[in-house]
């Protein structure tokens, strides 16, 4: 009786019903997509890292693990001491560098010799390595993004580039440029972002970084391993406020339209309310009539939600081939219990609301 009950109620009203579904599955959605786009960000960038193959990483002294948004203070010459301490394979020195034309972009600067050493080389799915101090490699998914070929003159820092090839993503960078000419272009001669060694093996990698710390006191030495780990949400300043505000939002916009769409109900159907109390129905039949109605919206919500991320993935994604979004089972569970608690707490009072109504008053009701 219950269930029959809750269904016909629900399909009594079909546009209420369908924008109260709709405004959980917004709910939903927009908790699973800022937390995906947020995760899939600092997971791809932290496995692009660690894509190019080196062990240890050094960097100026309190730089941060968001490479990139510093300068280039380190002198070239310290990457032929790096490559004199023990257990030391190959350095390979980087000059990184910021843009925003066309897109957010970190451009790496390199020596191809010395990369190839420390990250076994790029895959060329076409075109040829850098030969000519204006080259520049791009990876699939920024020539995708970019709509870039090989051949074609693509201005970048001001310069114009010869794309010479399309490499497959995963090696740190998606455009990698010639270390020289990126060290006129931005006034930086002779100096290095950052450097990538590659010890002998991957268990002298505590050992190197003892070295180099006693040979460089204060500059920051990091495992590129564990760069999955630092690269998380609670490491970035602001950005766990961010999506604790994203995700409020969504809660406040659930529990609205819960509490609307329940409050009119609780109106519009206190005739009905009366008949069933005046039949016998307690308080507690009416409440638990009213509530579980509300969750029955609310899961029609979820799933509609799930269905809504994944299709403004697909559409990011058509877009911004380069921009990241993991949706997780474990966010999906934990936004839809956020929408069910904002539902039930929606539901609450005009439960309680129709729940006291007098059977007398409900009946004459017009």
């Amino acid at each position: 009786m219950m269930g029959e009950l809750i269904v016909r109620n629900l399909l009594h009203r079909p546009l209420r019903t369908l924008i109260g579904v709709l405004a959980i599955a917004v709910e939903v959605a927009l908790v699973v997509l800022i937390v995906g786009l947020t995760s899939g960000m600092l997971t791809e960038t932290a496995k692009r890292i660690e894509g190019i193959g080196a062990d240890v990483m050094v960097q100026p002294p309190a730089a941060s693990f968001l490479i990139g948004i510093t300068g280039a203070p380190m002198p070239i010459k310290i990457g032929g001491k790096l490559g004199e301490l023990k257990y030391v394979r190959s350095v390979a020195p980087a000059l990184l560098q910021f843009s925003s034309q066309g897109g957010v972009d970190v451009v790496y600067g390199i020596d191809p010799e010395s990369f190839r050493a420390v990250s076994g080389g790029f895959v060329f799915l076409q075109g040829r390595d850098m030969e000519g101090p204006d080259d520049l490699l791009v990876d699939d998914l920024a020539a995708s993004a970019k709509h870039i070929q090989v051949g074609d003159t693509f201005k970048l820092l001001n310069h114009d580039w010869h794309v010479v090839a399309i490499i497959e993503h995963g090696k740190g960078a998606r455009l990698f440029v010639p270390l020289a000419t990126l060290q006129d272009l931005v006034g930086a001669p002779d100096k290095a972002t950052i450097f990538w060694l590659k010890c002998t093996r991957p268990e002298h990698t505590e050992d190197v970084m003892n070295e180099i710390r006693h040979l460089l006191p204060g500059y920051t030495v990091r495992p590129v391993s564990a760069m999955l780990s630092l690269m998380t949400s609670t490491n970035i300043p602001g950005l766990q406020a961010f999506i604790n505000a994203m995700i409020s939002l969504a809660v406040a916009i659930g529990l609205l339209v819960i509490f609307l769409t329940m409050y009119t109900t609780v109106l519009e159907r206190t005739r009905d309310i009366g008949v069933l109390k005046s039949l016998g129905a307690g308080r507690a039949f009416i409440v638990r009539a009213l509530m579980t109605e509300s969750a029955g919206l609310c899961l029609l919500g979820i799933v509609a939600g799930v269905g809504l991320s994944y299709a403004g993935r697909a559409a990011f994604h058509a877009g911004f081939p380069t921009l990241p979004i993991d949706i997780t089972l474990g966010w999906i569970l934990r936004a839809g219990g956020i929408a069910l608690a904002g539902a039930m707490l929606g539901a609450s009072y005009p439960a309680w609301m129709a729940s006291r109504k007098d059977p007398v008053e409900a009946l004459s009701y017009d």
